[in-house]
């Protein structure tokens, strides 16, 4: 072949994958994604289960992981730990009316706790089951015939102390409630949170090292409009904090950290803010991103936004915004968003990609500061996963060859990862997971 041919044809070359990857990713838009080996190396995905099923999965201690699901079919939780290798499944058999709701909790030491709600013919219950070496007898650790539990969130803490938090409604009220997990005595009476006049809705709610828990929530209603939190310390509890008095609050999260500290996030209007606790004081709500104005925070999305707090006492926020792209079509599109954050300095927001579409985005967060995002690109064909991690160069997102839903993922005490995913189509149907090595 002769030299002009052999430049001819590498030139095309180079525009053809120019092309199909400005097909593919907007360049522009979000970083340019990197190799899987690049990032680190991995195992060989595994099958966890041959029917599809939304996964939850927790890593506290290093090198291991469980996961959880439910089996509408079959009528049972499953439980899937690894150690070294996956081993085998652990099946708990459910009444007939089933599991709403799954909640997983687990601990350093050891605890390995599932918690869900199912409807009684005059109102609701509160089931845990906890795990050892094979599943223990369900407990009743709530129970109503005046309502059913809503907005339920989980917390706990290394050493096995744990909370629970949700919301009734009765006639023109609604309550928050707490119940205790106590490490060796286990559940304890329901607390009330907030009086039902308050209207409080959507808490959140975490446990940090000493035991002590944070609730926050929010209220649309009068007389005490806003956003609001409340510590219960092994003296009781304290007086409700109000951080903001915004009837447009819609969403709230909260994490907690060392020596006190703890972060409450929340949508306020079309933004995103955060309040910080530092030395037994909260500042005022501040935006999380500021520099992009007039791009609404999405809310309807699964989980979204999030806050967790890494090992050396500065934050992670994950959220989506809905951004007008004028000329261009389509108009509307989704951005993943990412900010670290520490208590009196400005957030370090980053863009982890853009797109159509996206689902369910699941943040982890390890103790040695090491955080990792992943989420669906959603297309008309396809729901591709995508992988962001954080290293010292910041966030690089990078596209992995998994088509799935409901993506869950954990980062254990070192950094490692444990991805999952189910797929609902085809011979590969199933429950599926990957770590890394």
């Amino acid at each position: 072949m002769h030299a002009k041919s052999w430049v001819g044809l590498a030139v095309l070359i180079l525009f053809a994958g120019a092309w199909s990857h400005a097909c593919t990713h907007d360049s522009t838009d979000a970083p340019q994604p990197v190799s899987t080996a690049t990032l680190r190396r991995w195992s060989k995905p595994v099958r966890l289960a041959p029917r599809s099923a939304k996964p939850l999965v927790a890593a506290p201690t290093s090198g291991q992981a469980v996961v959880l699901w439910h089996d509408p079919w079959a009528h049972e939780l499953v439980a899937r730990r690894y150690a070294r290798r996956w081993l085998e499944a652990q099946k708990l058999p459910l009444d007939a009316r089933g599991a709403r709701d799954l909640h997983l909790m687990t601990s350093a030491r050891g605890d390995v706790i599932a918690l869900w709600w199912r409807q009684t013919q005059t109102g609701g219950e509160i089931l845990a089951a906890r795990l050892t070496g094979t599943w223990q007898a369900p407990q009743v650790v709530w129970s109503s015939a005046h309502g059913q539990p809503r907005a339920i969130a989980t917390a706990m803490n290394g050493a096995g102390a744990g909370a629970l938090v949700f919301q009734t409604r009765e006639a023109s009220s609604t309550t928050i409630w707490l119940l205790r997990l106590d490490p060796t005595a286990g559940w304890q009476a329901p607390e009330a949170v907030t009086d039902p006049a308050d209207w409080g809705e959507q808490p959140a709610v975490a446990v940090d090292a000493s035991g002590a828990i944070d609730v926050a929530w929010l209220s649309t209603m009068q007389p005490k409009p806003g956003l609001w939190t409340r510590e219960r310390t092994r003296a009781g509890w304290q007086t409700p904090v109000r951080l903001g008095s915004d009837r447009s609050t819609t969403r709230v999260d909260i994490a907690v950290g060392p020596e006190g500290s703890a972060v409450v996030l929340a949508t306020i209007g079309d933004g995103l803010w955060a309040a910080w606790r530092s030395k037994g004081a909260w500042s005022a709500p501040a935006e999380v991103d500021p520099d992009t104005p007039n791009e609404p925070v999405l809310t309807d999305t699964e989980c979204l936004p999030q806050v967790a707090f890494d090992g050396s006492g500065g934050a992670v926020v994950l959220w989506e915004e809905l951004v007008e792209r004028r000329g261009r079509r389509p108009n509307l599109q989704v951005v993943v968003r990412a900010a670290t954050g520490r208590a009196g300095q400005p957030w370090r927001a980053s863009v982890l990609d853009t797109g159509d579409d996206y689902a369910n985005a699941a943040l982890a967060v390890g103790a040695n500061g090491s955080a990792a995002v992943l989420f669906l690109h959603v297309t008309p064909i396809a729901r591709r996963l995508l992988l962001s991690t954080l290293g010292a160069g910041g966030w690089q997102t990078e596209r992995t060859e998994f088509v799935g839903r409901a993506p869950a993922l954990a980062v254990d005490p070192k950094g490692g990862l444990t991805m999952l995913w189910m797929k609902v189509e085809g011979s590969d149907t199933g429950l599926w997971a990957r770590r890394s090595r």
